[in-house]
């Protein structure tokens, strides 16, 4: 659970983050948005969007590359270390289920291979 926390933690800080781009994003395409009214109507308007919001993210990404970096790592490693518990738990509790089996049988090995190992028809 301290690793979804974690992600969850770092999630809120990237919207936290993200929340003046936004603001940006909208101021440009009220901008634009104006601007492309003026010019050619709704097709402008969405070419104008498309635009704003792509400037937005590339500003955004080179501006806060480190943080991805870290946050992209951070993120797999939480994974890593999730699903190897989950692995190491499932071959934990398939060793002591055969090893119960084995043991569970073990008395009888004498007595199983010397019925397979002795057809009955050549005695």
């Amino acid at each position: 659970m301290a690793v979804f926390a974690g992600i969850i933690a770092v999630l809120i800080q990237v919207v936290v983050a993200i929340a003046p781009v936004v603001e940006a994003i909208a101021a440009l395409v009220g901008v634009f948005g104006a601007a492309a009214v003026a010019i050619g109507g709704g097709i402008a308007v969405a070419i104008a969007a498309i635009i704003a919001v792509v400037v937005a993210v590339v500003i955004f990404v080179v501006t806060h590359w480190n943080e991805i970096v870290q946050f992209t790592t951070d993120a797999w490693n939480n994974i890593v270390s999730f699903l190897t518990d989950v692995w190491n738990n499932i071959v934990s509790i398939a060793t002591t289920v055969w090893d119960g089996i084995v043991q569970f049988f073990s008395p009888y090995s004498g007595t199983a291979s010397s019925i397979y190992s002795t057809p009955t028809w050549r005695r």
